[in-house]
């Protein structure tokens, strides 16, 4: 089974790995003015299963992802304003509302006209409003300077 602390040392060497391992890699990405997230990418490629293994545990990934997720959210807190952040989510609720909507729309049109009762019409309508999510939101956040928002630099 292994020793108590095995997991908490391997989550600690982990976050070693990926601390050191990111200066490096973002340095040199700097360095050749290529974006960091590309760096982060490529850090996780080479230390993960399918690179040099050296985080290779599913559990302790799994763990170290929700501390990993933990301390981006904390510094997105450190560096977003709450007037800001009212912003954002004031934007996110009406695109999210106002798609939301038209999908939902659009689906209970295409499907009610191959069904004879209005509320078997309405079941795929939601589901279409719902699945939008996936494509709008992250269309949202690709437009030109939308990214800046979230910048942690």
């Amino acid at each position: 089974m292994g020793r108590p602390g095995m997991h908490s040392d391997a989550i600690t060497f982990n976050i070693f790995l990926i601390f050191t391992g990111a200066a490096i890699l973002a340095t040199l990405a700097l360095y050749a003015r290529q974006a960091l997230i590309v760096a982060y990418i490529v850090l996780g490629l080479a230390f993960g299963p399918w690179g040099l293994g050296l985080i290779a545990d599913p559990a302790v990934i799994r763990q170290t992802s929700a501390i990993g997720i933990m301390f981006l959210l904390f510094l997105l807190g450190l560096n977003l304003h709450p007037q800001k952040l009212w912003k954002l989510l004031q934007e996110a609720l009406v695109v999210t509302g106002v798609t939301s909507l038209l999908f939902a729309l659009l689906g209970a049109q295409l499907f009610g006209r191959h069904r004879s009762h209005p509320a078997a019409s309405r079941c795929p309508g939601l589901v279409c409003s719902d699945s939008h999510a996936t494509v709008v939101l992250p269309a949202h956040r690709d437009q030109p300077g939308a990214m800046s928002r979230y910048a942690l630099s």
